[in-house]
């Protein structure tokens, strides 16, 4: 009983932080005055909650709680000053980047003052219409929030992805890996079958691994070629031809999803997995497999499964539409008339499963075996035509 309250505790806590970085990443989207604070200020009571130690240090750097400890001599010499930086964060296991760092060297940037201040600073100058106030400058604090808010914004999907699917039960993610990999054997039945080896092998070698990150590659531009085909020129500034996959499904999603909330979500997520691949491919790219490493495989794997979940889930019709054009029907929703034209279709099977779905849809072809006279070379034949997705 015990260990079930502790179980509990536990779930309530990570349930907690998970709104509160669905909040930050919705502040860190707005771009207001004060957004990149409060979605730290944010960040830091998840991190907590979770005891996520590293984000939390992070987090009270930011915020200026380890300001007497770093901030800069008078007079002390930059680069002597940035060792001492460099030494005191790694003391504090404060994970920072340099891109983050550079821009804090500076007394104009605010330095190493909670980026509280440096927003308030910003906006003081910005109201009354000045470059500067004698110590700060408009650009360099520019450049540190703006550095803080992209090191908040990976830290935040991160962190979301971990929340989110990182303790998803065994059962509930074989649910939508069921339904992704049927949509991905009508669309790549090919690579799907590596995919689907490789994700049952993560547990094998490194050739493993890397055969599964070359697979989500080519899956996810696999999705993109039949929901949003290449084309020439831009959408929202971004490349949409066929390399620029990512940049495709990102504008599919805008065009598709209505709720904003939810586009900024998706978005989040393929973006996420967007760079993540990308910066796994740099590594991949040179020929050194060995580089590869196991958690990289696993994270790349599931997030495919679970972002093309999500675009199943939020633009099922849209999905469906792009289907159509290659003549498959849902079962889900299409007519009895639009059935029967399927071959192997009769009218006690098309009747069948109009009464099954109202009850409970179909999250596989393969569940139509659960019908009346239906087996499995039935199942088969009418699979060429139809496949499950979900209905607004």
């Amino acid at each position: 009983m015990k260990k079930d309250a502790t179980t509990e505790d536990r779930r309530d806590k990570s349930g907690m932080a998970l709104h509160l970085v669905k909040e930050a990443i919705d502040a860190l989207h707005a771009r207001s005055p004060n957004s990149t604070s409060t979605a730290v200020r944010k960040l830091q009571t998840a991190a907590i909650l979770i005891d996520n130690k590293a984000l939390a240090a992070w987090c009270d750097f930011q915020l200026g709680k380890l300001e007497h400890l770093i901030s800069n001599g008078k007079n002390e010499d930059i680069q002597v000053y940035a060792s001492r930086l460099c030494d005191k964060l790694d003391e504090h296991k404060i994970p920072f980047t340099a891109e983050e760092l550079l821009p804090r060297l500076s007394e104009a940037g605010g330095n190493v003052s909670s980026i509280e201040f440096i927003e308030d600073i910003l906006n003081q100058i910005q109201k009354e219409k000045r470059g500067n106030d004698g110590t700060h400058y408009q650009q360099n604090l520019r450049r540190v929030i703006s550095a803080t808010a992209n090191a908040a914004a990976i830290h935040a999907n991160r962190l979301y992805a971990s929340l989110a699917f990182g303790e998803i039960p065994r059962q509930y993610f074989d649910l939508i890996r069921e339904r992704v990999d049927n949509l991905l054997l009508d669309i790549c039945p090919e690579t799907i079958e590596q995919f689907m080896t490789a994700y049952e092998r993560l547990s094998g070698g490194r050739e493993d691994w890397s055969l599964a990150l070359t697979s989500c590659r080519r899956i996810i531009k696999a999705v993109a070629d039949v929901i949003y085909p290449p084309k020439n020129g831009k959408v929202a500034g971004r490349e949409i031809g066929d390399q620029q996959y990512i940049n495709r499904i990102r504008a599919f999603l805008d065009e598709n999803i209505a709720s904003s909330s939810d586009k900024d979500l998706a978005k989040a997520h393929i973006g996420y997995l967007g760079s993540f691949i990308e910066e796994v491919n740099k590594k991949t790219s040179k020929g050194v497999h060995s580089v590869v490493n196991h958690e990289e495989a696993v994270r790349t794997v599931l997030y495919t499964y679970l972002t093309i979940g999500d675009i199943l889930d939020f633009t099922p019709e849209s999905v469906f539409k792009a289907l159509k054009e290659k003549g498959k029907l849902n079962i889900n929703s299409a007519s009895i008339e639009e059935m029967l034209s399927v071959p192997g279709m009769t009218n006690s099977i098309a009747k069948q499963i109009v009464k099954r779905r109202v009850k409970r849809a179909f999250s596989s072809i393969e569940e139509l075996q659960e019908l009346k006279g239906v087996g499995p070379s039935t199942v088969q034949k009418l699979g060429v035509a139809m496949i499950a997705l979900p209905t607004t």
